[in-house]
């Protein structure tokens, strides 16, 4: 299991910061690389939150691949690195929160397909989130 959830980490935690590093640099940029929705079916104020965190996010989502690579050496502070890292992913589906309330305000958020796309993304890091909370506190616990 621990080579597994490594590599779900590195892999989803390499594909996180670049594409956020981008998202954070170049927006429309992202929108080419299908990161983002294009500026075009987006309100500008929609734009400034999406591009503001993922300058926080670049800051921050180097945890997760860091635990990957921790986790993949077997090293013994992956377990601590992981429940920080857990509790940060955790708190992305609070992002669900922001798009329905940005749809609700009938601000622009993108096309349905980004939508689902992006609440994917939440549930998916929430997921991971909880599957290195568990895993870590077993190997804790040991």
């Amino acid at each position: 299991m621990r080579i597994t959830l490594g590599i779900v980490c590195v892999v989803v935690g390499s594909w996180a910061w670049i594409g956020q590093l981008i998202t954070s640099f170049d927006y429309r940029l992202a929108g080419k690389l299908k990161l983002q929705d294009p500026v075009e079916t987006i309100d500008p104020i929609y734009q400034r939150a999406e591009t503001y965190t993922a300058r926080w996010d670049v800051f921050i989502l180097w945890t997760l691949l860091a635990t990957g690579i921790l986790l993949l050496v077997n090293h013994p502070w992956w377990p601590y690195l992981g429940l920080i890292t857990a509790g940060i992913h955790l708190d992305a589906s609070r992002e669900i929160a922001k798009y329905k309330t940005f749809k609700a305000e009938g601000i622009r958020i993108g096309t349905e397909t980004y939508q689902k796309y992006a609440i994917g993304t939440f549930v998916m890091l929430t997921a991971i989130s909880i599957w290195l909370i568990i895993y870590a506190i077993s190997t804790l616990s040991r």
